[in-house]
């Protein structure tokens, strides 16, 4: 039993985080009747892409309008750094790496030739900073309920002061090693410039 609730909370993090053991798009290697974007064409232009750190598999779709909804009209996958030839316009890129945090974004490709560099956010680093900072958050808000308890209160308990300025420093110290692994492990574009 208390194995089965530590594997529930050591997965918690990962689900808030959102990311999942198998990439949904893994098994659609290509899409009938799209534009290849692995090969230039007419009216695409080159996109190179990279990944600061470990490369990545990368899928990049172009969707469209029907009245059935949306379709994919051009589409095309490579492993950083590559190039595709894609269309220009709004583009959705979805990246996964072993050890990464997956990445899913839409963005504008440029009318000229550009160098995308993709984020390598580790998802170790970014559940640990899950679970600091939400322990940093429940350290200080248990204080502060306590605090307004003891003042509601007509007992006169409170907390002493050693005990209140202990469990501050505490809770901000979790607060200050959790938030920058969060800002580090941020998943999406590094840069995208001219190339």
């Amino acid at each position: 039993m208390r194995a089965a609730v530590v594997a529930a909370v050591l997965a918690l993090p990962s689900l808030a985080a959102g990311q999942s053991v198998r990439a949904p798009w893994r098994a659609q290697e290509a899409v009938l009747g799209a534009l290849d974007f692995n090969t230039p064409g007419a009216g695409r232009v080159r996109l190179t892409l990279e990944s600061v750190g470990a490369p990545q598999r990368v899928v990049v779709e172009h969707r469209g309008a029907t009245p059935r909804g949306p379709r994919v009209i051009g589409a095309g996958t490579c492993e950083t750094p590559c190039a595709l030839y894609v269309t220009p316009g709004e583009l959705t890129l979805r990246a996964e790496a072993w050890r990464l945090r997956d990445t899913d974004i839409t963005f504008d490709a440029a009318t000229r030739p550009s160098v995308l560099r993709l984020r390598a956010a580790s998802r170790t680093q970014w559940n640990v900073g899950v679970g600091l900072t939400g322990a940093g958050a429940t350290v200080l808000l248990a204080l502060v309920g306590f605090a307004l308890a003891a003042q509601a209160s007509s007992s006169g308990t409170s907390l002493p002061t050693e005990a209140a300025v202990g469990g501050g420093l505490v809770g901000g110290a979790l607060l200050a090693a959790g938030v920058p692994l969060l800002l580090l492990n941020r998943t999406g574009v590094a840069s995208l410039v001219d190339e």
